[in-house]
């Protein structure tokens, strides 16, 4: 459980601290959605590779869901 509870609150914290510091909201025509935008940054950023769908997915929707908490 507390395994669970600290992946959210690293969520959460990436996600505010990109907002803070880049703007995923300006996108430069690239998906048209600003998560989909920040996953794919931190995977070629992080990974150095583009995501596979089905993790970008997992990674948008996990943050989609801690904001809406």
């Amino acid at each position: 459980m507390k395994r669970k509870g600290l992946l959210r609150l690293g969520i959460l914290i990436l996600v505010f601290l990109s907002l803070a510091f880049t703007s995923p909201f300006d996108t430069q025509g690239q998906s048209g959605d600003p998560y989909v935008d920040l996953v794919t940054k931190y995977y070629t950023d992080v990974l150095g590779r583009e995501p596979e769908p089905s993790g970008r997915d997992w990674w948008v929707g996990e943050i989609q869901r801690v904001i809406s908490l």
